[in-house]
């Protein structure tokens, strides 16, 4: 369920700033990421992959801030301030 919340929020981040269209000149993006694993898995950079073929490039058009609480559910609130 965790997993899913997460993938969730991931998504939603990222779907929420994004407009239908690629991207506008000289806009810059910022994602944040927030998880409760421990680090960067294979699916993260299938999630890059795809925002690069939309036309979103990390330290061009797109910042993503990565945070991870390391399988500790309760270091989430004060990860999730770090990002707002």
């Amino acid at each position: 369920m965790r997993k899913a919340m997460s993938c969730a929020l991931l998504v939603w981040i990222a779907l929420s700033s994004a407009p239908a269209t690629a991207q506008q000149p000289g806009k810059m993006y910022r994602v944040g990421v927030l998880s409760v694993r421990g680090g960067m898995e294979q699916r993260d950079e299938v999630f890059r992959q795809r925002l690069r073929e939309l036309g979103y490039v990390e330290g061009k058009n797109l910042s993503i801030e990565w945070k991870f609480s390391d399988g500790k559910p309760d270091r989430l609130e004060t990860l999730k301030a770090e990002l707002v």
